[in-house]
C-alpha cells in the first residue's frame, strides 16, 4: 500500500466511522418499517469494516492524477461506492443506502 493510501486511510477512517456512527446508530434498516430494527453499534461497526475491506479492492492506483484534490476525489469515490456495495450486501435497500451515505456525508462537510 503506498504512503499516499495510508495516509488517506489513517486520516478518513476516523471521521468516517465518527460521522458514519452518528448517522446510523439508531436509524431504521429499512424505512418506515420497525420491524426490521435499527442500526446499533456492532452494526455499524462491522459495515465499517466491510466498507474498508471493500474500499481496498476497489481503490485504483491514483497516483497517475496530477493533483492531490483528485487523488483524494477519486479516492473518496472509491470510499462512497464501498459503502454502497456493504450497504446493499447486507440487505439495506439501494436508496435508502444512498439516502445514508449522503447523510454521512454531509455529516462530514458539516
Amino acid at each position: 500500500m503506498s504512503t499516499n493510501l495510508l495516509l488517506f486511510k489513517l486520516f478518513f477512517s476516523p471521521v468516517t466511522g465518527w460521522a458514519t456512527h452518528q448517522v446510523f446508530i439508531g436509524r431504521n434498516r429499512v424505512p418506515r418499517d420497525l420491524r426490521k430494527g435499527r442500526f446499533s453499534k456492532a452494526d455499524v461497526d462491522r459495515l465499517l469494516e466491510q466498507s474498508w475491506r471493500e474500499f481496498d479492492k476497489l481503490v485504483a492506483d491514483s497516483s497517475c492524477e496530477l493533483t492531490f484534490g483528485t487523488r483524494m476525489n477519486v479516492r473518496l469515490a472509491a470510499l462512497s461506492l464501498a459503502m454502497l456495495h456493504s450497504l446493499t450486501m447486507d440487505g439495506i435497500e439501494r436508496k435508502y443506502a444512498i439516502e445514508l451515505i449522503g447523510d454521512t456525508c454531509w455529516k462530514i462537510y458539516q
